[in-house]
């Protein structure tokens, strides 16, 4: 059993990070509560703001997701969607009133410097969507747009999670960009449209990872 220790913060939005040390004798088959709180907490990196903060954005897009898949899905699909987005709508409105009731811990995009890496990120990620789209449309593949959009967002997660250390962005990133690619295959070999496919995927993974921070148990919460 091992028990976090807190350092100090890194200026990006994560207040406390958590090293973990090795619990002397008596604490390893001491209380079972002193043992449970001794374990290492996910998202322990993270300040709880931050992960309000990122739950309530991931949950907003999971929404986007669910509808865009809604384009034209198979019978029995759009009831699983339409679920989707009214889980990512509580999510949202969730992750707002958890980041209110954090406001006075630091800001997810800390400083000057990091709020110009996010503007990067994101305006790249946005020119990659349209210039993907322009090409989608012009080579009459339209179909394909949902597809392109969710590797670009699966891939832009990546430099973002040296941004927002702590939240478990590599592994969403990896999840949302091989629906992506699942997307294009599925769509290039049946009937069934990427959109459907990017639309559920995406949405799924976005409404999973936004959830378990959302629920995250906190060591700021006690």
């Amino acid at each position: 059993m091992s028990m976090p220790v807190p350092q100090d913060g890194d200026g990006t939005g994560c207040s406390r990070r958590w090293a973990v040390t090795s619990p002397s004798p008596h604490e390893s088959w001491g209380d079972p509560a002193q043992a449970w709180s001794n374990e290492r907490v996910l998202y322990a990196d993270a300040s709880r703001r931050t992960l309000a903060s990122a739950a309530a954005v991931e949950g907003f897009f999971a929404f986007v997701w669910f509808g865009w898949g809604q384009e034209g899905p198979p019978p029995g699909v759009p009831s699983v969607l339409g679920a989707g987005a009214v889980l990512a709508v509580l999510v949202v409105v969730g992750g707002v009133l958890a980041a209110r009731r954090a406001r006075n811990q630091p800001s997810p995009v800390d400083g000057a410097a990091a709020g110009k890496r996010f503007g990067i990120v994101v305006g790249v990620e946005f020119a990659l969507v349209g210039l993907g789209a322009a090409i989608l449309g012009f080579t009459s593949h339209p179909e394909f747009i949902a597809a392109w959009t969710c590797l670009v967002v699966g891939v832009h997660f990546l430099p973002l999670a040296r941004l927002f250390v702590g939240i478990g962005m590599a592994p969403l990133a990896g999840a949302v960009s091989v629906v992506g690619v699942a997307a294009f295959v599925v769509g290039a070999t049946t009937t069934v449209l990427p959109s459907t496919v990017a639309g559920l995927g995406a949405g799924a993974c976005l409404l999973g990872h936004s959830a378990s921070m959302l629920l995250a148990r906190h060591p700021a919460a006690g």
